[in-house]
């Protein structure tokens, strides 16, 4: 899509500056997780989606990403670690361990990262994370609450 407008860009250039490929950024936008512009539901069904992506909003994740290295991963990109809890959740549930455990909490600020696990049984289990990555986080979760 090409635009007059010099504070639009496309997917391509979002994935090129983010480092990612064209289609995470479009799958990302359609389900609401990156904020760097608007997905245009197509007015048919089966027609084509219509993607805007906002330079300052584009510049602002990157610099986002870039200063805050715990946020970083190797392709660049924010890690959302509720979802690794979520995802992580789904895998414990699975373990005849994980049978009891209902729910896993990330909680976080600047400086203080938490996750809660909730049990059916017993007194919540609550893991620090701050500073961890998405991997080093799933590493103290597991040990700390099996």
């Amino acid at each position: 899509m090409t635009s007059k407008n010099p504070n639009i860009t496309n997917v391509k250039e979002a994935a090129e500056v983010l480092g990612m490929t064209p289609q995470f950024i479009r799958q990302q936008m359609k389900a609401g997780k990156l904020d760097i512009g608007v997905a245009v539901e197509p007015v048919s069904p089966g027609g084509i989606w219509r993607y805007k992506v906002y330079k300052d909003r584009l510049m602002a994740l990157r610099k986002e990403v870039n200063t805050e290295g715990e946020a970083e991963t190797n392709r660049g990109f924010a890690e959302d670690k509720q979802l690794i809890c979520d995802l992580l959740y789904g895998a414990l549930k699975a373990t005849r361990a994980g049978a009891g455990l209902r729910v896993l909490n990330y909680s976080g600020y600047k400086d203080h990262e938490t996750v809660t696990a909730f049990f059916n049984a017993g007194e919540p289990k609550i893991v620090p994370v701050t500073g961890d990555s998405g991997v080093a986080m799933i590493l103290d979760i597991v040990s700390e609450i099996m």
